[in-house]
Formats: C-alpha cells, sequence, structure tokens
C-alpha cells in the first residue's frame, strides 16, 4: 500500500470553482474536498489533518484573509495558498506577512494550481522533516533564492513590497 494522498482543502463561496479545484486537484492524484466558507473550514481542521488550504480572498462571512491570520495561528504547519479574482499588491503583501506561501489571481491556469500545491506541500514537507529554521535557508543554499534581505524597522514599505515581490518571484520558480 502505497502512501497516503496529501490532502487539500478548498475554501470557496463559489460552488462551481470549488467543485472545480477538487475535480483538477483530484486528476493530481491529490485529495481535495471543497467547503463554502472559512467558517465551515475552520470546522473541518478541527475534524480532519490537511496538507494544504486553498482559498478565496473575498467571501461573505469570515473573509480569506481572516482566515489566513486563524489558520497561521491555529495551524502554522499547513501551508495556505490564496486564490482571488480581486487582486492588487498590497493584498498579496498582506497575505504573505500574514504567512500564506504563495497567492494566486484568478483566472489561473490549471498546470500553475497543480506547480505551486505541489510546490507548497514538499517545502512544507521538508521543513517538518528539518524544522522550520532550515527552510528559507535550504532555499537560498540551494540557489532559489537569489537574494538574502533583511526587514528591520527601518526597511520602508516600498522597500518591504519589492523584498516580498522577490521572493514570491523566487518561490514561484521553484
Amino acid at each position: 500500500m502505497g502512501a497516503p494522498l496529501p490532502q487539500i482543502l478548498v475554501v470557496d463561496d463559489d460552488v462551481a470553482v470549488g467543485k472545480v479545484l477538487v475535480s483538477l486537484l483530484t486528476q493530481a492524484q491529490l485529495g481535495a474536498e471543497h467547503v463554502p466558507s472559512a467558517e465551515r473550514a475552520l470546522e473541518r481542521l478541527a475534524q480532519h489533518p490537511f496538507d494544504l488550504v486553498l482559498s478565496d480572498l473575498k467571501m461573505a462571512g469570515l473573509d480569506g484573509m481572516a482566515l489566513l491570520k486563524k489558520l497561521s495561528a491555529e495551524y502554522p504547519d499547513v501551508p495556505v495558498v490564496m486564490i482571488t479574482a480581486h487582486g492588487s499588491v498590497e493584498n498579496a503583501v498582506e497575505a504573505v506577512k500574514l504567512g500564506a506561501f504563495d497567492y494566486l489571481e484568478k483566472p489561473f491556469e490549471q498546470e500553475q494550481i497543480r506547480q505551486v500545491v505541489a510546490k507548497a506541500i514538499s517545502t512544507y514537507a521538508l521543513a517538518r522533516r528539518d524544522g522550520p529554521r532550515v527552510l528559507l535557508g535550504d532555499l537560498i543554499t540551494a540557489g532559489h533564492l537569489k537574494t538574502r534581505a533583511t526587514i528591520s524597522e527601518n526597511t520602508t514599505t516600498d522597500e518591504r513590497r519589492e523584498l516580498i515581490e522577490r521572493t514570491l518571484s523566487g518561490l514561484r520558480a521553484l
């Protein structure tokens, strides 16, 4: 018997989008389940372990950013990929600051979703194996991230955005 399939929780209040994502992930040999709200996602996470959460940003009730905050605090070992039709640099920067692994804008290519999900699962598996301190250093050492920078209290907002954008770009290139 092989290893269990990675389990992905898809959170989107658009049921049609949720079904498409579940189908895409299932075709990619991943376990996937859709829930229509952030509140329901929190209930499912309390009942069942997931390897990744793929969440819409704009939803009725608790939105994706509020869900991301809760997941970062309560489930720090579960990567979160944000998806949205309402993308902006500010939203992407905020999502990354709050702990999102990646941020994708709709419409997206199927291959893009598969690659980001696979990258998030493998990156977090490495972090679980070797500890979180090793993760960023491994990515830099392996040449996946071309920059090493520090954000301090003297770093301007524009410098922070640029660093986050370069880091996201480097992670997407993995």
